[in-house]
């Protein structure tokens, strides 16, 4: 018996894609991937801090925490937007595109530090911060930009 190999080419890209039979499972697990929920460094940081200190109910803790959820839509928008660009413009958008994710994943873990110095929680030292987004920026080198693919689940607890 022969085995033949069963070939879909994708002609939208700009590129010829040739997918094998296993590969269609794997694009749209990918892609369920893609869109499932990933918290914010803010997100993370919100959902940890201790409702009872006493910097928690101050003025300044309250707005912080009501600008959380810029972050974490920013996050989903290019978590959807990155990987559908770079498909359409080729691998030429490719360094653009994580240049663009690296700047808004520093925006966030800046804005995560002063969440939680404002609110009482643990913010970290500014060479630990600094050392954080230089991991970020090597790990996105280093992968390509698919660690934007993992990351931790939104809690379940509304902020209030």
């Amino acid at each position: 018996m022969v085995n033949r190999k069963i070939q879909w080419r994708i002609f939208l890209l700009p590129w010829s894609w040739d997918l094998d039979r296993g590969s269609p499972l794997i694009v749209w697990a990918l892609l369920a991937l893609c869109i499932s929920g990933c918290a914010s460094k803010s997100s993370l940081t919100a959902a940890s801090l201790d409702p009872h200190h006493p910097s928690y109910k101050t003025p300044a803790c309250q707005d912080k925490l009501g600008s959380v959820w810029i972050h974490q839509d920013i996050k989903n928008t290019s978590m959807v937007s990155a990987p559908v660009i770079v498909l359409a413009a080729g691998p030429v958008a490719a360094i653009p595109v994580m240049l663009a994710h690296l700047g808004l994943g520093t925006m966030d873990r800046m804005d995560a530090a002063d969440l939680a110095q404002r609110c009482g929680g643990e913010a970290p030292s500014n060479l630990e911060l600094a050392g954080r987004i230089a991991g970020d920026a090597v790990l996105g080198l280093a992968t390509g930009g698919a660690s934007s693919l993992v990351g931790k689940a939104v809690p379940a607890t509304p902020l209030k």
